[in-house]
C-alpha cells in the first residue's frame, strides 16, 4: 500500500469549517510542540492556486477565522505539519481497509512526553532499551516494557542537555467524506521551511519531501532485536554487579578475604588480554583498559537460593554459583572432529557468550562477537576458531558474611575500551556486563531439538513469525514450562 500525504489548502480550511468543528479540535502533540521555535498555533497549508507552501492559523472554537498567510519571516520560525490523505487512489484504499469508518487508526508516531522520565533514563544507561531500526526524524526509536518510545536531547535555556521521551503511539485520522479526505486528529510534527528554496509546483518542494519522508516513518515494518520475542519468565534477569573500592582491599576495613580475590586470571581472561583487576576508585596508569580484568562482585542475597556451599568458615563462605569459559584446552582437533561428525545443532547448548571483536587490536569501537557453546563429551565448551577452544566451568566464590557480598574469585574477561578516570557504574564496562555478562553467566539449559521440530511444522503462525524474524530452530529453545522462547 503506497498512501501520499499532503497537506490542506486554504479551500480545504474554509469548506471543511463550514460543515464541521474538526479543525477547532486539532492539537499539537508534545513532540510537535517540542520541535517548533515559537509558541504560536500555525501549520503549514499549500495555496490551492499556485501550489506554494504557506502558512494559516487554526480556527477556534468552531468559529471561522480569516486565514493568516505568511511568505516571508514566517519561514525563520518552525510551523505545524498537519498531515491529510486526498489523493484519490489514497482515499480509495484506506477506505476499503477500514470499511469506510469515520474515525481510523493508520501508522504510528512520537506523541505524548513522558512525564517522569527515570525508568526511562536508568533503562537506556543499563542497556535496558532496546534500540529498533526505524528512526524517527533522526532520532532512534526504544523498545521498552511493551511500548515504544523517541529520545530527543532538548537544551532549556543554556541548561545542560536532558534526554526527553516520547512514546510512539496510533495516529488518528478523520473522515471528512464530503471532501473525500482523510484529516489527522493530531498536527505530528514541526519544521522550518524557506519560501525561496524553490521554482514551480508542490512536488519540487522541500515540504513535498518531509511528507514522503514521515509516511515511511509512520508505516516503516519495523524489525526488532531478537530480545523482544523472548516470553515473560525469559526477561532480563535482575542480576546487578558491583564493583569493589580501594578501601575494600587495602583500607582498614577491609574484606576478610581480601587476599582470595582477584589472584586468579582465567585462560579466558587473559586470552582477551587481561593484565589487571579494575579497582574501584583507583586509577591504574600502566595498562590500557582493555587490558584491565574484572572479577564479579554481587550482593549475596541475590543468589544465595541457587549457591552450594563448599567451605564454611566463621566471617567468610566458599560457594559456586553460575558458569563460565575460563580454562584453555589444548590439541583441539579432536573438539573439531566432533563437531564435523555431528548434528552442531544438537551439539549446541543455545547459550553464547559476549566478547568485544576489537578486544586485540587499536579500535575503540565495541564491536559485539558470540561465541557459542556447544556440550561434548558430557562437558561444555566454547570455540572461538579450530585453534582455541575454552571448557565452561563453575565460578567459585567468596562470601564475607559481614557484608552479606559475594565476590568471583577469578578474574573472568577483559578487552572492552571504557574510559578509567569517570565513574565506572556508566561506563561501556558496566553497560557489557548488564548487556550481556548477567545473563550470560546463567548456566545453559538442554534442548529438545526433535520436540522443537514438532511445535514448528504444526504451527502456521509461528513459522510466519520466524520468517519475519528470520529466526531458524537454532534460534529457539524450551523453558522449564515446555514454552518455546528465544534461546539465551
Amino acid at each position: 500500500m503506497d498512501i501520499k500525504l499532503d497537506l490542506l489548502t486554504h479551500k480545504d480550511i474554509v469548506d471543511i469549517s463550514k460543515s464541521s468543528q474538526i479543525l477547532s479540535d486539532i492539537t499539537f502533540t508534545d513532540y510537535a510542540k517540542d520541535s517548533k521555535l515559537e509558541n504560536s498555533e500555525i501549520i503549514w497549508t499549500r495555496s490551492s492556486l499556485i501550489g506554494k507552501v504557506v502558512t494559516a492559523q487554526l480556527p477556534e472554537n468552531n468559529v471561522q477565522k480569516r486565514i493568516v498567510i505568511s511568505m516571508g519571516d514566517a519561514s525563520d520560525y518552525d510551523k505545524g505539519i498537519l498531515p491529510v490523505i486526498k489523493d484519490s487512489e489514497s482515499y480509495k484504499q484506506l477506505c476499503e481497509l477500514f470499511n469506510d469508518a469515520d474515525e481510523i487508526e493508520f501508522g504510528e508516531y512520537p506523541m505524548t512526553e513522558v512525564n517522569d522520565n527515570s525508568m526511562l533514563n536508568e533503562a537506556l544507561i543499563n542497556g535496558n532499551l532496546l534500540e529498533t531500526d526505524r528512526l524517527f526524524n533522526k532520532s532512534p526509536e526504544y523498545y521498552y516494557d511493551g511500548n515504544k518510545y523517541v529520545k530527543r536531547i532538548i537544551i532549556h535555556n543554556g541548561s545542560k542537555p536532558h534526554n526527553h521521551f516520547y512514546k510512539v503511539e496510533p495516529i488518528k485520522w478523520i473522515n471528512i467524506r464530503n471532501k473525500k479526505m482523510f484529516v489527522c486528529k493530531n498536527v505530528l510534527y514541526c519544521d522550518s521551511f524557506n519560501f525561496n528554496s524553490y521554482h514551480g509546483n508542490f512536488k519540487n518542494t522541500y515540504m513535498y519531501k518531509k511528507l514522503e519522508s514521515m509516511y515511511r516513518e509512520m508505516t516503516a515494518k519495523v524489525n526488532y532485536s531478537k530480545e523482544l520475542l523472548l516470553t515473560e519468565n525469559d526477561k532480563s534477569n535482575p542480576l546487578k554487579f558491583q564493583f569493589l573500592s580501594k578501601e575494600d582491599i587495602f583500607g582498614e576495613k577491609a574484606l576478610s578475604m581480601k587476599n582470595l580475590i582477584g589472584i586468579y586470571i582465567s585462560d579466558f581472561a587473559d586470552y582477551l588480554g587481561c593484565y589487571a583487576n579494575y579497582i574501584k576508585g583507583e586509577i591504574i596508569t600502566d595498562y590500557e583498559s582493555k587490558n584491565v580484568g574484572y572479577y564479579p562482585v554481587i550482593d549475596y542475597s541475590l543468589i544465595k537460593d541457587k549457591c552450594k556451599v563448599t567451605f564454611e568458615g566463621t566471617d567468610f563462605l566458599k560457594v559456586t554459583y553460575g558458569e563460565y569459559p575460563t580454562k584453555r584446552l589444548y590439541g583441539t582437533a579432536e573438539f573439531n572432529h566432533y563437531l564435523e561428525t555431528h548434528n552442531p545443532i544438537e551439539c549446541a547448548t543455545g547459550k553464547t557468550y559476549s566478547i568485544n571483536a576489537n578486544f586485540d587490536n587499536n579500535s575503540k569501537e565495541f564491536k559485539l562477537q558470540e561465541l557459542k557453546e556447544y556440550k561434548i563429551y558430557g562437558g561444555k565448551y566454547v570455540k572461538v576458531n579450530d585453534d582455541v577452544w575454552f571448557l565452561v566451568t563453575e565460578l567459585e566464590w567468596g562470601v564475607e558474611l559481614k557484608r552479606n557480598l559475594a565476590v568471583c574469585l577469578d578474574t573472568l574477561f577483559a578487552g572492552i575500551d571504557y574510559d578509567l578516570t569517570k565513574d565506572i557504574y556508566e561506563s561501556e564496562l558496566n553497560r557489557f556486563i548488564i548487556k550481556y555478562f548477567a545473563k550470560e553467566i546463567i548456566p545453559s539449559k538442554s534442548r529438545n531439538v526433535d520436540k522443537i521440530n514438532d511445535m514448528i511444522s504444526n504451527d502456521i503462525a509461528l513459522q510466519m513469525l520466524m520468517n519475519k524474524q528470520n529466526l531458524t530452530i537454532e534460534d529457539l529453545e524450551l523453558d522449564s514450562e515446555s514454552k518455546l522462547v528465544l534461546r539465551r
